[in-house]
């Protein structure tokens, strides 16, 4: 198994590109910053940011994709992990986000498999 550092990073890329276009289009619609919806939102935002990020990470990974696809989800918990712990947050927020981004990210790997399948 030999990990692809530029799959990784362009998945990772992907996912904060994502992430800071939803906060802006979040941040827009004038939520209270203490509001359930935002957090709410903000979760959604951003497990569709790791999807297309495992999606990447997947693709452009020369060779073992998956093996790809979950070290990208890893390096995204520990992410989440120094974000969370910087910035007060809903433990329902924490916990829902840190515990679906291994599985998210790997959604996207199966989608890019289930393309590259269809595809041929």
């Amino acid at each position: 198994m030999r990990f692809d550092v530029t799959a990784i990073g362009l998945g990772i890329l992907s996912d904060f590109a994502l992430s800071a276009l939803g906060a802006v289009i979040v941040s827009l619609t004038g939520f209270n910053t203490r509001s359930p919806d935002l957090f709410v939102w903000s979760l959604i935002v951003g497990l569709v940011a790791i999807f297309v990020g495992g999606y990447v990470t997947f693709v452009k990974s020369q060779s073992s994709a998956f093996a790809n696809t979950i070290a990208f989800g890893v390096i995204e918990i520990i992410i989440g992990a120094v974000l969370t712990i910087s910035s007060p947050m809903p433990a329902w927020f924490v916990v829902a986000s840190l515990l679906l981004i291994l599985p998210t990210s790997l959604a996207g790997g199966y989608f890019g498999k289930w393309l590259r399948h269809h595809e041929a």
